[in-house]
């Protein structure tokens, strides 16, 4: 909280404005969900209000890095990229909702579907309009990868929560999570990570991967079709990731 009082008035207003538009999407997603008579609406409130602040927090602890590059001035204004990127956690937010119940009934039935696939389409974007407005900032990189790895992890767990996908998948799911604790410990240890160098293979596999995802939660797709797709796009997915600890690890040469 501290670390959020102190930055400039122009950018507390703008994460004042984001805090104010995710409590209102989150209260009308409650009332909706109310309205239309849907089984959990209590859990859905909970579960969604959870992300609300961790993405408020996220947002709010990494202010201080919205510059462009480590010694450029602080930027007045958060910009379209990141109101991209937050607008993507709204989406999150809605989605998380829907964590540790059934998959729910008409009329909800394509609504998990439908915000995830609204997500991975933003994603196309938001770098992009980052860089082409010139407001591609360290914040901006924190936001994207965090959004990223909890849009992903969330997806992940509903697809094994509605049986579409193996429990097995939910270590998957997690990888990026157990990748960065991984680092965290080589660090704890004493032992140096290896900064990785761009990839585009990384950057196929996981667009693969959230295109999986996104096509898995539709609900069209059952077992046992679906199990032999999750193994097939598991594959490259571990060679990626298994790859990349070798390279962080010192054990490999990029």
């Amino acid at each position: 909280m501290s670390t959020l009082l102190n930055q400039p008035p122009s950018l507390l207003r703008r994460w004042s404005l984001a805090a104010g538009i995710y409590l209102l999407i989150w209260l009308l997603g409650y009332w909706t969900l109310t309205y239309w008579r849907y089984a959990y609406p209590g859990r859905w409130l909970l579960l969604a209000g959870v992300m609300l602040i961790v993405a408020l927090t996220i947002l709010g602890g990494n202010l201080r890095h919205n510059r462009r590059g480590e010694d450029g001035p602080l930027l007045p204004t958060l910009g379209y990229g990141n109101a991209l990127t937050m607008a993507r956690g709204l989406l999150l937010l809605l989605l998380t909702g829907f964590l540790f119940s059934p998959r729910p009934p008409e009329p909800f039935l394509w609504l998990p579907a439908i915000l995830f696939t609204i997500s991975r389409l933003i994603d196309c974007f938001d770098g992009y309009v980052a860089r082409i407005t010139r407001h591609d900032t360290k914040l901006g990189a924190i936001l994207y990868n965090e959004i990223d790895g909890l849009d992903l992890l969330v997806a992940g767990l509903l697809c094994v929560q509605f049986g579409v996908l193996p429990v097995w998948y939910l270590v998957l799911a997690v990888s990026r999570q157990l990748f960065v604790m991984g680092m965290w410990l080589r660090t704890r240890a004493g032992k140096p990570n290896r900064d990785l160098p761009p990839s585009d293979n990384r950057r196929v596999i996981a667009a693969y991967q959230t295109g999986f995802i996104s096509v898995m939660l539709w609900p069209v797709f059952t077992p046992p079709l679906s199990t032999l797709a999750g193994v097939l796009f598991a594959i490259p997915l571990i060679y990626s990731f298994g790859r990349d600890w070798l390279v962080v690890s010192h054990l490999i040469d990029p």
